[in-house]
C-alpha cells in the first residue's frame, strides 16, 4: 500500500487553498487526492496551491488528476499553482511539458502573492 497524505488550509486574505501532498501519488492514491480536489472545487475553492515539498513520487495518474481539474478551476477564474516540487517530481512535470502549463514557485507565500495580482 502506498503512503500518501493530503491536508488543506485556506489563506483568509486571498481565499487560496493550500493542498499539501505528501508521500507517493500513484494509481492507488490518486482517487483520494481527486476527491479532495473535486470537493474543494464544489465548495467554491478554485484558487489551489499544490504544495509538493514532501511529495516523493508522482505517476502519470497523479499528473492526470491535476490536469483533470485544471480546466474546471480556470473556468471559475481560478488556477493551480505548484509549490516546491521535489527534484524527481519536477523532472516528471518537466518531461511531460507541464512546467509550461502550470506556474511553479518556491514557496506558498509566493503562490499566495500570485493570486493577489
Amino acid at each position: 500500500m502506498s503512503k500518501f497524505n493530503v491536508s488543506t488550509s485556506t489563506d483568509e486574505e486571498t481565499l487560496a487553498t493550500i493542498v499539501r501532498a505528501e508521500g507517493s501519488l500513484d494509481g492507488e492514491t490518486v482517487p483520494h487526492l481527486r476527491k479532495v480536489l473535486v470537493d474543494l472545487i464544489e465548495e467554491g475553492h478554485c484558487k489551489l496551491i499544490i504544495d509538493m515539498e514532501k511529495l516523493a513520487y508522482i505517476s502519470s495518474a497523479g499528473v492526470g488528476a491535476f490536469i483533470g481539474v485544471t480546466k474546471r478551476v480556470r473556468e471559475e477564474k481560478g488556477d493551480l499553482i505548484f509549490v516546491a516540487p521535489t527534484p524527481s517530481v519536477y523532472n516528471v512535470l518537466d518531461l511531460l511539458g507541464l512546467t509550461k502549463l502550470f506556474k511553479i514557485v518556491d514557496d506558498c507565500q509566493k503562490a499566495i502573492a500570485e493570486f493577489q495580482k
